[in-house]
């Protein structure tokens, strides 16, 4: 069993057309991801692979872990050993890097400074990630021209908007890693629009209480669900089979053009509230949880603030202050973000005032992921 303390979210990574292509790994406290090594290290490699799914996986290596039999247990096609700007590059750690790279293993490292001399470490690596928010356009430029080769990706990190992420695209880099898919690319949406598309029905339909079954039928089958599996759907009696198949679809042809991650972490907010708000005994309920995190998305899916887009919704009144970050739902979504964000110390601090055990959160975090990733697909 992995220590209680063992933290862990992911981070999406971007090709150029804006397809998830793969998962940074962001571990929890120093002390945790040390203790982890108490742990067998199969099953922390497979709780990466649960939280990663097929896709490749971006893992914050430190020198001990690199001792560790941890990669042995990871698949070399799908894994990527970053290692941390300061790192030392010793001849033990340079050799150990040439012996992962031998066995198939790819290797990322960050860079700081642009214009020192590319050390041994640089010539290996197979990836190079540049901090992207700390640099302007011409440094920008001359960082894909130092670092790019056919051999080697160059990864901008921190892309905040989608107007950065075209620009970054523009430059030459190869793969990007930032919150702009989860942000609204231009807050033009037009609510007038909205009324009429039959995404938009859905959705107004889907967040009502009580739910009126005939009407959301209709619905469904005017977006595109086959008849049969509508009534599947809505005669399942399971509130979260109904609510999050009603919502994904409703949010994804309301998402046209965007990234899918967009879905997926709305998906994976919405299934980790409704289980924090389980363990709680949250009075805002399972579904009003699962609302609040689900919708949470809603400013970047249709490029409008979100109080604009919730002023044609009847949603809940607690639902509607937890977006606000008031009351109990807001708390539990404040949790949600801080862990989806990797901000280890405001986790502990949130947790810890609910009375959540960081095992309960590290497991239900580990059940929304794989959830969304399969309700999404």
């Amino acid at each position: 069993m992995a220590s209680d303390d063992l933290l862990l979210s992911r981070a999406p990574v971007f090709d150029r057309e804006a397809r998830t292509c793969g998962y940074e790994v962001r571990l929890g406290p120093r002390r945790a991801a040390v203790r982890a090594r108490g742990a067998p290290a199969g099953f922390f490699a497979g709780l990466l692979a649960d939280v990663t799914g097929s896709r490749t996986m971006y893992v914050e290596m430190t020198q001990g872990l690199l001792a560790h039999d941890l990669l042995d247990h990871l698949p070399c096609q799908h894994t990527v050993a970053v290692l941390p700007a300061d790192s030392d590059e010793s001849p033990p750690l340079l050799d150990a890097c040439r012996v992962l790279k031998g066995s198939g293993y790819r290797i990322a490292i960050d860079i700081h400074c642009l214009g020192a001399p590319a050390g041994p470490l640089a010539e290996i690596a197979d990836v190079i990630r540049i901090d992207f928010d700390s640099l302007l356009g011409e440094d920008r430029l001359r960082a894909v021209q130092e670092y790019g080769a056919p051999s080697r990706q160059v990864l901008a990190t921190n892309v905040r908007t989608t107007r950065t992420f075209l620009e970054g695209r523009e430059q030459g880099f190869a793969l990007f890693q930032g919150g702009f898919h989860g942000r609204p690319a231009n807050m033009l949406g037009d609510r007038r629009t909205l009324a009429r598309d039959p995404a938009w029905l859905l959705l107004r339909e889907s967040v009502r209480d009580p739910l009126d079954a005939d009407r959301l039928r209709e619905l469904l089958v005017e977006n595109g669900v086959d008849e049969r599996e509508a009534g599947g759907i809505l005669e399942s009696g399971v509130p979260e089979v109904i609510l999050g198949s009603c919502l994904h679809r409703a949010l994804a042809r309301l998402a046209r053009g965007k990234p899918l991650e967009v879905l997926v972490v709305s998906l994976a907010r919405a299934r980790l509230c409704s289980r924090i708000g389980r363990h709680l005994g949250d009075r805002t309920g399972e579904r009003g949880l699962f609302l609040t995190g689900s919708l949470s998305c809603l400013d970047a899916v249709l490029d409008m603030p979100l109080d604009h887009a919730l002023a044609d919704l009847c949603v809940d009144p607690l639902v509607a202050r937890g977006l606000d970050g008031h009351g109990a739902a807001g708390r539990v979504l404040e949790l949600v973000l801080a862990h989806e964000r990797g901000e280890w110390d405001r986790v502990s601090t949130l947790a810890a005032r609910a009375g959540l055990e960081l095992s309960a959160l590290l497991r239900e975090y580990r059940g929304a992921v794989r959830w969304a990733d399969a309700v999404a697909a």
